[in-house]
């Protein structure tokens, strides 16, 4: 290289220029650099690599002789998700397989708002787990540490249906979750174009932001301990409490900052709250350690989106992202892997499909998993009336009809098929609707009890009474003072063994909230039929106490009660004597 006669400027300024031959249309060319002094001292960039002294990852160029027919227009972008653009990737050699974690070198090129950037040195893997079999691949971009993209070290490039991954972490903002955003690009492999152009891919792939310290300083979060969680064989990430060593944690929870401290103790501790805390103590503890409303809102958007990758909010301990805020002392959940939500993706979900799947067992690898941590906190009845509390207002906003019509065409039209579009909206119509009858507003009796007269009758003394109240607000049940049981995650309330006295019965239901305020009442009547009646065989005429267990009292025909008032029927009634109601 001259500083001058090769194009560069003024001799002498610093600046220098080298001319190079022609090559063909779409060659990588790979190049290094050396300088010289007059005294023949050379430095080579990039620096050579011990210890054969010799430059082996390289800067890399492609010739383009198409002008501008290989370059895509940059995506719309109708959302606030961190832009759209047109990647190209230059590499020497491809990866080494498919599923392999080797890094090759490349160069990176981007275009964006009519912006072009490039990083030398930047190295591609691919990427993935389940998706790593699939075509075409997802990658990894990672670039050096003195030389950043757009203030991040690492990029994702996902291959596995873009639009719903964009429209899932969009959803997750307006639902107030942290998340990583996504966008969707152009990709361009050494010049090639490997993105499928209509379903599932529609051209494109979506970059999405790694969940690492880059994703703690662009949200501000401050100093965190990040976690990433991969299932490995029957061990699953699901919180258990696997002793105070760090070494078992480690085969399935992955440290994404302050790795080089190996300092475990948060997770271990959040393990053992969830798994051993007395049950008096749990509800305490857990608003203590957990960020509640974060984790509710973690299991009420998956729910919605019956979100079908293998994680946590699908009673699987695998792929989701958890969090420790080291300032707020709290344990934060992360939505990760959006590709099989809201009935699209490899494995759709179902529009009625419950609403604890994530406390459930599931088959994962030829085992059932066993997600008690989470289910001990998601069927918790300090917490679960919040998680209803949070499926209703996220079905009466993001979720609603006008809401989401609105947001789905201005995350995605102009990007897919317009038929894509109706089948997402016509889903969330249908989950919507299913969640809400889920979710018991009423206060109700269910009783197999025949009915005659206006009456429920039964024969026996001990009756099982049952039903359900309002899901969100209801914390106790009476039935004529008596506690009935309550279950607050199914909103039923039960007593197995009620017992009645002879002839009819007056039942009071009573639901409260947690001051212990009366919300609901429900009044009903059971007749229990012994088949013995007791005769008053004189006129009542003074304040006269009747025993309910030595009842039923029969009034015959022509007798009076009080004023003289007749008895026109002959057939046992409850009467009223002295302001109380016998039988």
């Amino acid at each position: 290289m001259m500083t001058a006669r090769t194009g560069d400027g003024l001799a002498g300024d610093g600046l220098f220029g080298l001319s190079i031959p022609a090559f063909p249309d779409g060659t990588v060319v790979e190049f290094y650099i050396r300088a010289r002094d007059a005294q023949d001292h050379s430095r080579i960039y990039p620096a050579v690599t011990v210890p054969d002294d010799e430059p082996h990852a390289n800067l890399l160029y492609q010739v383009d002789d198409s002008g501008d027919g290989r370059l895509p227009p940059v995506l719309p972008n109708h959302h606030d998700t961190g832009g759209a653009g047109n990647y190209f990737l230059k590499m020497v050699r491809n990866s080494a397989g498919r599923f392999s974690d080797a890094r090759m070198n490349a160069t990176f090129v981007s275009r964006m708002s009519g912006k072009e950037e490039i990083r030398y040195l930047a190295d591609i893997r691919n990427r993935g787990n389940g998706s790593r079999w699939k075509t075409p691949n997802n990658f990894r971009v990672d670039f050096p540490s003195d030389t950043p993209w757009h203030g991040v070290e690492k990029i994702n490039l996902n291959a596995q249906y873009p639009h719903i991954q964009l429209l899932g972490s969009a959803l997750c903002q307006q639902a107030g979750l942290l998340v990583s955003r996504s966008r969707l690009v152009h990709v361009r492999l050494n010049g090639a174009d490997t993105a499928v152009a209509g379903h599932p891919m529609y051209g494109a792939y979506a970059h999405n932001d790694v969940v690492d310290g880059d994703f703690g300083d662009y949200h501000n979060l401050g100093p965190v301990n990040i976690y990433r969680t991969i299932r490995s064989g029957s061990m699953e990430a699901d919180f258990a409490y696997l002793g105070e060593e760090p070494e078992p944690y480690r085969q399935v929870y992955f440290k994404e900052t302050n790795a080089s401290r190996d300092d475990w103790r948060d997770l271990i501790e959040l393990c053992q709250l969830l798994t051993e805390t007395p049950d008096k103590a749990f509800a305490a503890s857990a608003k203590e350690s957990l960020d509640v409303d974060n984790w509710l809102r973690f299991f009420a958007i998956n729910t919605f989106f019956d979100n079908r990758e293998t994680g946590l909010s699908n009673g699987i301990g695998d792929d989701f992202i958890h969090f420790k805020d080291l300032i707020g002392n709290r344990h934060v959940l992360v939505p990760y892997d959006l590709d099989t939500i809201l009935g699209r993706g490899d494995t759709p979900g179902s529009p009625t499909a419950g609403l604890f799947r994530a406390a459930e067992p599931a088959q994962a690898s030829g085992h059932l998993t066993q997600p008690d941590q989470v289910a001990r906190f998601l069927k918790h009845p300090a917490f679960v009336p919040s998680y209803f509390a949070e499926l209703q207002r996220q079905a009466e906003t993001v979720f609603s009809e006008d809401q989401f019509s609105a947001f789905v065409k201005q995350v995605m039209g102009g990007r897919v098929d317009e038929s894509e579009i109706e089948r997402l909206k016509s889903f969330v119509a249908t989950r919507r609707e299913f969640i809400l009858s889920e979710i018991q507003q009423a206060l109700t009796l269910s009783t197999n009890l025949p009915v005659k007269q206006g009456h429920r009758i039964s024969e026996t003394a001990l009756v099982a009474l049952e039903g359900r109240a309002n899901a969100i607000t209801t914390h106790s049940v009476t039935v004529n003072g008596i506690p009935a049981n309550w279950s607050a995650w199914e909103a039923t309330w039960k007593v197995d063994a009620f017992g009645l006295q002879p002839g009819l019965n007056h039942l009071s239901v009573r639901a409260f909230d947690a001051s212990h305020v009366e919300l609901d009442r429900l009044e009903f009547t059971i007749w229990h039929e012994t088949g013995a009646h007791q005769p008053l065989n004189a006129d009542i005429t003074a304040d006269t106490f009747l025993s309910a267990a030595s009842g039923p009292w029969f009034f015959p025909k022509g007798k009076r009660l009080f004023k003289g008032r007749p008895r026109s029927q002959s057939r046992p009634v409850p009467w009223s004597i002295s302001g109380r109601t016998r039988n």
